[in-house]
């Protein structure tokens, strides 16, 4: 679902992107998801955030992201998130 929904991000398709974001969304909410899957979630939902102009919400998602690798202790991966925001 992750890989579908990112290439339908990086071609720049907000519908097919909406559509599969939304599927994603109802996967991610079954209680016994892990969170590597919600976390690869909320990166999706980032990337998707930036695509339809909601820069604010997906600058925030990867913050959110970024301080969640800074309190486990993986400081390149909080690198990486915080790259990934928008200026």
């Amino acid at each position: 679902m992750r890989d579908c929904t990112n290439y339908f991000i990086e071609k720049s398709q907000v519908e097919q992107a909406e559509i599969l974001l939304n599927s994603y969304e109802k996967l991610i909410e079954i209680p016994i998801v892990d969170v590597y899957s919600r976390k690869e979630y909320l990166f999706v939902e980032g990337n998707y955030q930036f695509l339809i102009g909601n820069i604010e919400k997906g600058n925030q998602i990867f913050e959110n992201l970024a301080i969640m690798y800074e309190k486990l202790g993986y400081d390149k991966a909080a690198s990486y998130m915080k790259e990934k925001r928008h200026k």
